[in-house]
C-alpha cells in the first residue's frame, strides 16, 4: 500500500507543476526554465530514491 501514498503525493505536486511553470515563463525564456526543471527532478527524484534504499549504481561489468 505504500505505493498508493507516493502516488497520490506525486499527483498533488503534479497539480502545481503548471502553476510553477507559469510563473516562471513570465520573467525567463522556455529554453532556460526547461533545464531548470528537468535538473530539479533528476535531482529530486535520486534523491528520494537513495533515502529509501532503492539507489543502486551498475557495476560496468554486469
Amino acid at each position: 500500500m505504500n505505493y498508493v501514498l507516493w502516488a497520490l503525493l506525486a499527483m498533488g505536486c503534479y497539480s502545481f507543476a503548471f502553476l510553477f511553470m507559469k510563473i516562471a515563463l513570465q520573467d525567463l525564456p522556455a529554453f532556460t526554465v526547461m533545464p531548470i526543471a528537468v535538473g530539479t527532478l533528476a535531482v529530486g527524484a535520486t534523491t528520494v530514491a537513495a533515502l529509501f534504499g532503492e539507489w543502486s549504481v551498475p557495476s560496468a561489468t554486469s
